[in-house]
């Protein structure tokens, strides 16, 4: 059976390991910061956006079901098997490719922009990760499919340390998306 930290990589690369925080925070809280504040709390109102997004994306990835190789190991990938990995995760290539224009297109917060700028760089470099990681499987690269799992860990852990902090919601589709 996979580490939970290999679900995550194949399942939901968007999500790829996201550490799920145990604390929830109310997306109405704003803190202490104040209107124009950019390393403050992230405004509410954007934060529901970019929820849709992501909410949006999740349905995609959902429909593919669960990842049907339940002894793969992202970390040390059987490269005969690696092949039927890539064909299934290919089923998230048009959601990858999708969501750095839709991520962009949320455009600026009112508050908490360098924190939104944080994030939007980190989610943008996973999704061509993510993208990377597909391609290395469909092609047996087990060294590339190897780096993108690494990377992808890497990328989910600073998901993760960013997320709450601007304000979203630890249970939030942009902590299983991002």
């Amino acid at each position: 059976m996979p580490t939970s930290s290999t679900h995550r990589v194949l399942c939901r690369r968007v999500s790829l390991g996201i550490v799920m925080m145990s604390t929830a925070v109310v997306l109405s809280a704003c803190g202490d910061s104040s209107p124009q504040d950019p390393n403050g709390k992230i405004d509410t109102a954007f934060i529901a956006k970019a929820e849709s997004v992501c909410a949006a994306a999740q349905v995609k990835f959902n429909a593919n079901g669960p990842f049907p190789y339940s002894n793969f190991n992202a970390f040390h990938p059987d490269p005969t098997l690696l092949p039927k990995a890539g064909a299934w995760l290919a089923n998230d290539l048009p959601t990858h490719r999708a969501l750095p224009g839709q991520i962009t297109a949320l455009g600026e917060p009112t508050t908490g922009a360098n924190r939104w700028a944080h994030i939007r760089s980190i989610a943008l470099k996973n999704e061509a990760n993510a993208i990377a990681q597909t391609k290395d499987a469909q092609r047996s690269d087990v060294t590339g499919f190897v780096a993108t799992a690494h990377e992808a860990q890497t990328l989910s852990s600073q998901l993760a340390s960013a997320l709450q902090p601007a304000g979203f919601s630890s249970t939030g589709a942009c902590a299983r998306v991002f």
